[in-house]
């Protein structure tokens, strides 16, 4: 943590911060490709001497060795391949393996664990905190208010590890009731040597469409905040959701993230021109999903990680399927190197992907639809060969709406199937649902449901 901190007392004696600056090295050219492919061959022979599941699939290509050249051989492993059978991807000869942690389980069950080990955990908390502090992203002075669920514990675990070193102040709500979260956003604290007021807000895109919301419910409006940045990520943000937070939050800027819990470390971060980059902590591949090959550019794949090891230190995972489809890029012109690809187009459906579709461009078009909602509750289904559209809604008008919008692309319209009555329907899983239970609000809610005499 020695590089934080410099940088955090650079920043004290300056105030200056360095966007877009890394202390990862970066190369041009066929520099960088030569060192990518060392640690591609270093990770994947690692893996096939060590873990079973990959012993098993040198056996059957006839592998005794691993070559750079002979990627695109290899085959990609799904999250089937990885649930449930974890344990099979555990370098057998990593040492102190210390913590094991569980996506949030959004898309199936049970949700995928990964174990982690002391050094790789500390890298990357280093990792982290530099970045925030030499963005600027988070400062020495600020008060994070983080409304991350709680089961993400190694997001949890590298953000505060990481504040701690910055000097940042963290207050973790988790996902609680909006009502309950507004109030340590707009409370004062009487801290030494911090602001007022929370200045950094982290949220899901469905959570933070939540507090919008219940905010315009209550009367709270943009005067009653100091918020300056706001770090999201998790589920597609739509422009109208970005357009609600600068309403509340007009000072704040929004950071925009990728990860996912199996490939944590290739963490993207979205720039200022839309586009997603990753660091050159592994191999970023956009796949056709049918076939395995590299799409073209432009075109629509899957996102396929290979985290490199080191630092990954004890579960392996080669060209390892997300499940989140985003288009192929090779250039951005922002001034930031490495892989870019655009930013996540939302989980693969092939209902939607068959009609050239993605669940990205069905909730921008839903989100901006007068009737629907924030947050967003859509699902799709076929019927036979039929497209079927879920959507909550009070408007009925709105079936016509996403009618006339499919009509607009040259798509047959889909059924649409309004649901109004506040039920619960099969729909795209939202994190703002993972609500987490605090005895203040069990009483509220004890005390609206009372007799009153």
């Amino acid at each position: 943590m020695k590089l934080v901190e410099n940088m955090k007392e650079d920043y004290e004696q300056t105030g200056k911060t360095y966007p877009n600056f890394s202390f990862l090295p970066r190369f041009d050219g066929g520099t960088q490709k030569m060192v990518d492919d060392r640690a591609l061959s270093k990770t994947v022979n690692t893996a096939l001497l060590n873990t079973v599941y990959y012993r098993r699939v040198a056996d059957k290509l006839g592998m005794s060795k691993f070559e750079a050249k002979d990627f695109g051989k290899f085959p990609v492993t799904t999250k089937n391949d990885f649930r449930g059978k974890e344990y099979e991807f555990v370098d057998q000869e990593a040492s102190e393996p210390i913590l094991a942690f569980s996506s949030t389980g959004t898309t199936a069950f049970p949700p995928t664990s990964a174990w982690m080990g002391k050094k790789e955990m500390e890298f990357l908390a280093a990792v982290n905190a530099f970045s925030l502090l030499s963005s600027g992203v988070v400062l020495p002075d600020d008060i994070i208010v983080s409304t991350f669920s709680s089961r993400s514990m190694f997001t949890n675990w590298v953000s505060i590890d990481g504040y701690k070193h910055i000097g940042a102040t963290l207050v973790h709500c988790g996902v609680i009731s909006p009502d309950e979260c507004l109030h340590y956003l707009t409370r004062d604290y009487v801290l030494p040597g911090k602001r007022r007021k929370a200045s950094v807000l982290t949220a899901y895109p469905s959570y933070l469409d939540y507090l919008c919301q219940r905010a315009g419910q209550l009367g709270i409006g943009p005067g009653e905040f100091e918020i300056r940045r706001i770090i999201v990520g998790g589920e597609v943000l739509t422009r109208a959701t970005t357009e609600r937070a600068r309403r509340l939050f007009p000072t704040a800027e929004l950071t925009e993230f990728y990860n996912i819990s199996e490939c944590i470390q290739l963490s993207g971060s979205v720039c200022p021109k839309g586009n997603m980059h990753f660091p050159p902590l592994g191999r970023v591949d956009v796949l056709d999903r049918d076939d395995g090959s590299e799409v073209s550019e432009g075109e629509v794949g899957a996102l396929v990680l290979t985290p490199f090891k080191p630092p990954r230190e004890v579960t392996l995972l080669i060209k390892y399927d997300t499940g989140d489809m985003v288009r192929k890029q090779t250039d951005c012109g922002c001034g930031i190197k490495g892989v870019v690809v655009s930013k996540p187009l939302g989980k693969r459906s092939d209902s939607l992907i068959g009609r050239g579709l993605t669940y990205r461009e069905l909730f921008e078009m839903l989100s901006d639809l007068p009737g629907v909602e924030p947050p967003v509750k859509a699902g799709v289904e076929l019927d036979g060969a039929n497209l079927v559209i879920h959507v909550a809604s009070k408007t009925p008008s709105v079936a016509a709406s996403i009618a006339e919008w499919f009509n607009a692309k040259g798509i047959s319209p889909p059924k649409v199937v309004v649901h109004d009555d506040g039920k619960p329907f099969a729909h795209y899983p939202l994190r703002c649902e993972l609500l987490e239970q605090t005895f203040s609000n069990m009483m509220k809610e004890w005390d609206a449901n009372a007799p009153h005499h």
